[in-house]
């Protein structure tokens, strides 16, 4: 119709929501051959570093990836930890037609010791995070996982540590 849009636009969302139950109204609400731009969509991968303790560090990554797949909607389920590489099959699926895919990786790294900009307070963010997320969580040990967190604070204040996010952008096209 005349309301309809010539283009969607999600960032840093689909790995909150049921994607195969959103993308059907999604698609509706855009004129036929409209755009789909999907950015920052997580794909399993975080990294701290440098390491701490290699099989808590995993363990660490392991448990709070399984967070965001356990994390609640109407449905019962998100996108979570893996949306990057599942919205292939979802846009396939849904009949839309995939035009781009490429990468859009946080790396955040100190130059000569110290951050850019608000590059630290990102950072105590992203480690404040993992704590909210893990904190009480019969699966690690608490006392462990504080030592490891706060060992994190420490590394940014000092200029030292480095975090990676593997995540994915989308370009697609709705049928004509």
């Amino acid at each position: 119709g005349s309301q309809a849009a010539d283009l969607v636009v999600a960032q840093a969302f689909l790995d909150l929501v049921d994607v195969a139950a959103l993308l059907p109204g999604v698609l509706s609400l855009l004129k036929p051959g409209g755009l789909l731009y999907f950015t920052i969509n997580f794909d399993g991968m975080t990294l701290f570093e440098p390491e701490i303790d290699r099989e808590l560090d995993a363990y660490i990554e392991t448990l709070y990836h399984e967070t965001m797949d356990t994390r609640g909607t109407p449905s019962g389920r998100s996108g979570g930890s893996r949306t990057g590489r599942r919205l292939f099959a979802h846009l396939m699926e849904a009949g839309a037609e995939i035009m781009e895919i490429g990468s859009s990786d946080w790396v955040v790294y100190p130059r000569a010791g110290s951050y850019e900009a608000d590059e630290a307070y990102f950072l105590h963010h992203i480690v404040n995070t993992v704590w909210e997320a893990l904190r009480g969580h019969g699966g690690v040990d608490q006392a462990s996982l504080a030592a490891w967190i706060d060992r994190r604070h420490v590394q940014i204040e000092r200029g030292e540590m480095v975090y990676v996010a593997h995540q994915l952008d989308y370009l697609a096209r709705a049928p004509v």
